[in-house]
C-alpha cells in the first residue's frame, strides 16, 4: 500500500504511534488491532485531509473517535475526488478494506491520534 500501513507493519518496522487507526465496526476499547488500517498522523496533516474529513464527516475528532456509516463513507469517498489527487488515491487504496468492513459491520470507527 501507498499510504495505508497495517499494525503489523508498524509493529513490525518499530514506528511510533502518532497514527489515526481505521478499525473495523465500532470501537473495541482497545487500540492497534490486527485487522485495522492505519496512516500517519503527518500524512493526514501533509495531505490537508482534516478539511476533507471536516467537510464529508460533520462529527470527525482529529483525538477521538468518529463513527462512519456506508453512507458516510460514500461522502468522503466521493469527496476526496474534488479534494486532491493523493485524498483520492487514499481513498482507493482504502476501499476493499472499507467494503469488506460493511460486509459485516454497519460502520467503522476512525480512531484519532
Amino acid at each position: 500500500m501507498h499510504y495505508l500501513i497495517t499494525e503489523q507493519e508498524r509493529r513490525t518496522r518499530k514506528l511510533g504511534s502518532c497514527f489515526f487507526e481505521f478499525q473495523r465496526g465500532a470501537y473495541r476499547q482497545e487500540c492497534w488491532l490486527e485487522d485495522s488500517l492505519l496512516l500517519d498522523a503527518d500524512l493526514f496533516d501533509s495531505m490537508k485531509l482534516y478539511e476533507l474529513f471536516r467537510k464529508a464527516l460533520p462529527e470527525f475528532n482529529y483525538y477521538g473517535l468518529t463513527t462512519v456509516t456506508q453512507e458516510q463513507w460514500e461522502v468522503l469517498r466521493c469527496a476526496a475526488d474534488a479534494h486532491s489527487s493523493q485524498a483520492a488515491v487514499l481513498m482507493a487504496e482504502m476501499t476493499p478494506w472499507a467494503e469488506d468492513c460493511f460486509r459485516s459491520d454497519s460502520l467503522f470507527t476512525i480512531c484519532g491520534i
